[in-house]
């Protein structure tokens, strides 16, 4: 659900990729603890963005 929105935001996908390689560099370094704030910074962003996408934001109006 998130990704089909969240990734129709302008500049979204590649702050997700970014956030993707921050977690596989945590868990290829072996930082639980990393890998984790990684992930929650992540699944927060896109959740974010879903918010705003559902209050009807005026720059996200295109999009739903």
């Amino acid at each position: 659900l998130l990704a089909t929105t969240s990734l129709a935001v302008e500049g979204r996908g590649e702050g997700s990729l970014a956030e993707h390689d921050a977690i596989v560099t945590a868990i290829e370094n072996g930082d639980g603890d990393a890998a984790y704030a990684a992930l929650k910074t992540h699944i927060s962003k896109a959740f974010e963005t879903r918010l705003e996408l559902d209050a009807g934001k005026p720059e996200f109006s295109d999009i739903l």
